[in-house]
């Protein structure tokens, strides 16, 4: 068997040995017994390399990402689906995702995110599927504006980033009747730092080590 763990701190790292207890049938003439015995590996030693400063173990591996918003044209009150997949080498189920910022007039309900793993890979990996509901509060064209969604990549040394949209939305419909609607804007009003996964290589904070 096998199993992987990401590295949390930089610097030496020392994995012991595992330890396997099997039974080996023995034959003697016309006798057959069953001995027990004890199998260990080897002890593993580690250098793990130190990430730059402003990024984190969840920002770690080697990443593919892309976006789309649909449908494009809606009706008020309706909502369209912001979907974003980040597929590749990493620990998925960490990768931090939050709400991009939302024009007036659009409301945001809350994500929804899974994780589809590789089964037959030597690296730990897959596809995070991330889904936003984007509704429509007021009739007009809306422009979400473009995010980055950036992480660092352990086997080419460098921070990589992923511009997603703009991206154009068109409601269509009458204007709310409830006055002073509370809903005309969801999420944070200043600048949103860059979003970002994990997970990656050997011998890198963040990267799984395999035994």
């Amino acid at each position: 068997g096998r199993w992987a763990g990401f590295a949390e701190a930089s610097g030496p790292m020392e994995l012991g040995g595992s330890r396997a207890v099997v039974e080996v049938i023995k034959e003697d003439g016309f006798f057959r017994r069953s001995e027990a015995v004890e199998l260990r590996s080897a002890s593993l030693s580690l250098q793990v390399n130190a990430l730059p400063e402003d990024i984190t173990r969840q920002e770690v591996g080697r990443y593919e990402v892309e976006a789309e918003l649909d449908p494009p044209d809606l009706m008020v009150g309706d909502a369209a689906q912001l979907s974003i997949k980040v597929t590749g080498a990493g620990d998925l189920a960490a990768f931090p995702m939050t709400v991009p910022p939302l024009p007036k007039g659009l409301r945001a309900f809350n994500a929804q995110r899974q994780v589809d793993l590789w089964r037959e890979s030597e690296f730990v990996g897959g596809t995070l599927s991330w889904t936003l509901p984007v509704q429509a509060t007021r009739p007009g064209r809306f422009t979400i504006d473009a995010f980055v969604v950036r992480w660092f990549d352990p086997e080419l040394g460098q921070i990589k980033e992923e511009i997603l949209g703009p991206f154009e939305l068109q409601a269509k419909g009458s204007e709310p009747n409830a006055a002073g609607d509370a809903r005309d804007r969801i999420g944070p009003r200043a600048n949103v730092r860059p979003m970002g996964p994990i997970g990656g290589l050997r011998d890198q904070v963040g990267a799984p080590v395999w035994a």
